[in-house]
């Protein structure tokens, strides 16, 4: 039997795009957050959660869409940490769906690291990022520990 995954979805643009569950601590809304000045431009500032400084990045710039809400962040879980560093800025969170591993089919051709593959949705098919590959890819650009 094959091994379900929960998989949150999320907008950019008009592309919707999701991630494993498994790497979403909770969702937060982008208010309150300051700009860095100098700062790479995929980088959208930093926002205090409950007394950490959280690094916010524009996954938009980052996968090369277009976006422009920016409304919703979805804090990523490191495993290896418990404390979240990084925080993925998306337009709108639109909510959690349950699949079979196997229905997440991997691209015949390696198009990009940061994609795990694609599932077919009552919204159409829909983009399954490797969110670990993402953050690992941030931190290399940003000079920081990898994950």
């Amino acid at each position: 039997m094959a091994r379900e995954a929960k998989l949150i979805l999320f907008q950019l643009g008009n592309e919707v795009y999701a991630v494993d569950l498994r790497y979403v601590r909770e969702v937060v809304n982008s208010s309150n957050t300051i700009g860095v000045p100098g700062a790479q431009d995929f980088v959208k500032g930093v926002m205090d959660l409950r007394g950490r400084i959280l690094t916010l990045i524009d996954l938009a710039r980052i996968l090369g869409t277009e976006s422009d809400a920016h409304s919703k962040v979805l804090v990523y879980l490191d495993n290896k940490s418990d404390a979240p560093a990084l925080g993925f800025v998306v337009d709108q969170v639109l909510g959690v769906i349950t699949v079979k591993e196997n229905e997440i089919e991997r691209p015949p051709l390696k198009l990009s690291e940061l994609v795990k593959g694609y599932v077919r949705t009552d919204r159409g098919i829909v983009t399954v990022l490797d969110i670990e590959k993402v953050a690992e890819q941030v931190k290399k650009e940003l000079g920081g520990e990898e994950p």
